[in-house]
């Protein structure tokens, strides 16, 4: 993983230490944290799925 310093909206999931099983883990941190239930489409992650993705997604939930 990269330290957080070096993470950008623009990199990629992968780039920065992040396979589906990490996200999935994400995710559900994310889900107790705020009390929401993200949209199925939300969880898609791809090799070309970045931080700013996620971002939006989580703002479209809030």
């Amino acid at each position: 993983m990269l330290p957080v310093e070096e993470i950008s909206e623009e990199k990629r999931l992968f780039d920065v230490g992040f396979d589906s099983l990490r996200f999935m883990e994400l995710v559900v941190l994310i889900e107790e944290h705020f009390g929401i239930q993200w949209p199925d489409e939300a969880l898609e992650i791809s090799g070309s799925t970045q931080v700013g993705d996620i971002v939006q997604a989580l703002e479209g939930c809030l």
